[in-house]
């Protein structure tokens, strides 16, 4: 298999999330880190890993990311000859800031089949990131029917840092007005104004 980029989360309130409030959703802490993912290659026969935008040549580190891969052979044993792609957050220093002992760590947010528009859902998604040692966002509500107004009570706050950058809204049922299946997202102010510094 080949890289394939996780698909981009769009602002509570652009009109490719639209209605996705309609139904339960889940409400989990978006990880201010890197995106990454991970899968088999069956011509290579080894695991291959990604950035949000593309694999990642052997050789490149990635701040460390690839050698947490390689050290794991749990997640060797998981993937090995399957279809599964696994997303998550490499945990770095950027905007947000964490307890020394939460960076370097993979954070697992979705896993999906290669050929499936659809994911795992989020429990399925926790069992396994315990299974293979990694980490999980954390829900801050689970197959709820939300307002807007009861969402924005989460955003800012984080099960693992002082403030939080935010959240993630998720549903696997839900298919925005173009047919595809999407997440939203919260952002904190002062994660949009501190990022706008950064960047």
């Amino acid at each position: 298999m080949s890289f394939r980029a996780y698909p981009k989360i769009h602002r509570l309130g652009k009109e490719e999330t639209d209605g996705i409030l309609d139904g339960h959703v889940d409400i989990q802490e978006k990880i201010d880190g890197a995106n990454v993912s991970m899968w088999w290659d069956e011509e290579a026969g080894m695991v291959k890993c990604g950035t949000r935008t593309r694999e990642l040549p052997l050789d490149e580190s990635f701040n460390g990311f690839q050698e947490a891969v390689r050290a794991n052979p749990k997640i060797y044993e998981f993937l090995k000859g399957s279809d599964y792609r696994l997303y998550g957050e490499w945990l770095v220093k950027h905007t947000i800031t964490y307890p020394d002992e939460a960076y370097k760590k993979i954070y697992l947010f979705d896993i999906r089949l290669d050929n499936d528009k659809v994911y795992m859902s989020q429990d399925t998604v926790q069992s396994v990131a315990k299974a293979l040692d990694l980490e999980y966002p954390q829900m801050f509500a689970e197959r709820v029917i939300v307002k807007e107004d009861e969402i924005k009570e989460h955003v800012g706050k984080s099960f693992i840092a002082a403030n939080g950058e935010g959240v993630v809204i998720k549903s696997r049922d839900f298919r925005n007005r173009f047919g595809d299946h999407a997440y939203a997202k919260v952002v904190h102010e002062k994660f949009k104004e501190s990022n706008a510094i950064v960047f």
